[in-house]
């Protein structure tokens, strides 16, 4: 990841056209041999497009409700509860594209998700998660 916001500050122009088809019409694009080869996946590929200064985070377990999502593509709504804060996602699992699916169950429910997450980051906050997977949450126990 700092070779990519590295490569992303040096040459940033030229960058932006490198990863076009990711998100698009694949998931991941590799550069070089399987061993020493760079890998740029959504997350990745938003960051080195992106006109703007973003930066890429370290995966995160987040609690969220989806509030909702387009299984074509995968953008959600989702809140990250304990920021009590809605943000625009990325369902980038292969799994949305299966019928009763956790992300649809979870919207259709209104259950919590336990995912894992990566964000991206513009000027030190929150952008956009690229949700890679999910399970339904523990149950929360009410507050005495």
């Amino acid at each position: 990841m700092k070779i990519i916001n590295e490569l992303h500050r040096e040459n940033r122009a030229s960058l932006r056209q490198i990863p076009e088809p990711v998100g698009r019409t694949v998931r991941l694009l590799q550069i070089g041999d399987a061993r020493n080869g760079i890998v740029i996946d959504e997350p990745a590929a938003e960051v080195l497009r992106s006109p703007d200064q973003l930066t890429l985070g370290e995966p995160v377990t987040y609690d969220v409700k989806i509030h909702g999502v387009f299984k074509t593509n995968g953008a959600c709504r989702i809140e990250i509860l304990d920021q009590k804060k809605i943000v625009s996602g990325k369902i980038a699992d292969a799994t949305l594209e299966a019928p009763h699916n956790v992300y649809t169950k979870a919207l259709d429910e209104g259950a919590v998700l336990r995912v894992v997450a990566q964000p991206t980051m513009k000027d030190g906050k929150l952008h956009r998660l690229f949700i890679t997977g999910a399970k339904l949450a523990p149950k929360r126990r009410a507050k005495a």
